[in-house]
């Protein structure tokens, strides 16, 4: 499943070049470019041929400030980071055929995203290629149209917004869909690890009681299997909310063999107003003993510019927002207040116990609770500016009944603000 980025850009420009040229050597074909999704789309008279090009930054501002009782777990970061850059192109070949190919631009490195062949006949979609494990309501929906800057706790701590080479097919109505896939180790991993590469296997299911955009009422659920096949261990992590930088303060370490993820969802909108809710239950499988964690959120917003989000039911996820009077037609854009309340809770059986039989469990494990408020500005369809603030409260990250010098280096608080800058095309 590995190869070279630049091998694979290569072979896709000659696959290109080749297939245009065969095409122009055939007949002459008139194309259409449209820029209104803030990119050129080019596509044929016919409709049948359609390439665009697609990509995102999103750059940050943040400060980090974790206090865990003047220790030497203590951290205070702060600079400039970009957090996703990404270029790409999707397009189709006929009504049925499409094709997109996305890849991430960090520093020196670039790893790909998307990159798969969608059939897709009437109602139903089928992807082939290096694609998002289907998954539950905040990892599957974009991060251009999160209003926070994160995703939530569980969703990073349990890997539930994850692309791997796999199949993925999904069957829907006008108001539900039901999404399985059976996937492997992702595109980027070395092709070496293949014999041992991990297996998973993800179902999710939505209905959408309404589905009209300012009025939607939707509910899911969603179940994952992963077997690490011999091929490592599973860890859960995580970082204090509403950041990517920094350490993670709540950790396992690598202990899951195989795990099992249950999770259900719910949505409503009216209006300017939207909550969304989502529980998680993961049970795993290790090499001591079989494990139990969990974790949720729960998100308020309201836009005070009284823009409606947008949801699709063909795939059960929240789409974004066209500001009602933007900034180029002598508006203000779009604006939006945010809050969100996280749970995570990393502690079972005896990890994180003195009576642990492997000493690095002693140390491990714990709980947090997070809340984050954050406001967004839209100004254009294509760019948006958001603020958002997080208090994390980490209990019994360096065991629940060890010394008590290490106990008060298990308990602490984080404090985030980022400042993100993004554009999307």
């Amino acid at each position: 499943m590995k190869f070279k980025f630049k091998a694979a850009l290569a072979a896709s420009v000659l696959a290109l070049s080749c297939a245009a040229s065969s095409a122009q050597a055939q007949n002459t074909v008139n194309t259409a470019v449209d820029w209104s999704t803030g990119s050129p789309r080019w596509t044929t008279d016919d409709g049948q041929f359609q390439f665009k090009l697609r990509g995102r930054l999103m750059a940050d501002a943040y400060s980090i400030d974790a206090d865990f009782g003047g220790t030497t777990r203590d951290a205070s970061s702060s600079g400039f980071g970009t957090r996703r850059a990404r270029l790409g192109v999707d397009g189709k070949f006929n009504e049925v055929f499409k094709f997109r190919a996305e890849a991430t631009f960090l520093g020196s490195q670039a790893t790909w995203e998307d990159i798969y062949l969608e059939y897709a006949p009437n109602g139903m979609s089928v992807w082939i290629g290096n694609n998002y494990v289907n998954t539950t309501l905040d990892g599957f929906t974009s991060s251009t149209v999160h209003l926070t800057n994160e995703r939530a706790l569980v969703t990073n701590t349990f890997g539930r917004a994850s692309r791997h080479m796999g199949v993925n097919v999904r069957k829907y109505s006008d108001n539900w869909q039901i999404t399985g896939g059976f996937y492997g180790d992702s595109i980027n991993n070395n092709e070496s690890n293949n014999t041992t590469e991990a297996r998973i296997g993800e179902l999710r299911g939505s209905y959408a009681f309404s589905a009209a955009r300012g009025n939607i009422a939707h509910v899911g659920a969603s179940v994952r299997y992963r077997d690490r096949n011999q091929s490592g261990a599973f860890s859960y992590s995580s970082r204090p909310v509403q950041t990517n930088y920094g350490s993670s303060f709540l950790s396992t370490g690598s202990i899951g063999q195989k795990d099992t993820t249950y999770g259900i969802e719910g949505l409503f909108s009216k209006g300017s107003f939207t909550a969304v809710a989502e529980y998680q239950i993961l049970e795993a499988k290790t090499l001591v003993e079989d494990l139990t964690f969990s974790g949720g959120y729960i998100e308020l917003s309201y836009f005070l510019t009284g823009e409606t989000r947008g949801y699709s039911a063909n795939s059960g996820t929240i789409s974004g927002v066209k500001p009602n009077s933007p900034l180029q037609e002598g508006g203000y854009g779009a604006w939006a207040i945010v809050g969100r309340y996280d749970t995570l809770d990393l502690s079972d059986g005896t990890l994180g116990k003195a009576a642990a039989t492997t000493s690095a469990w002693r140390t491990a494990g714990g709980s947090a609770d997070a809340y984050s408020i954050g406001v967004l500005w839209q100004p254009t369809d294509f760019v948006i500016f958001r603020a958002t603030y997080g208090y994390t409260d980490f209990k019994d990250t360096q065991g629940i009944d060890s010394a008590a010098a290490t106990q008060i280096t298990g308990n602490g608080d984080a404090q985030t603000f980022t400042i993100r800058t993004q554009f999307s095309f």
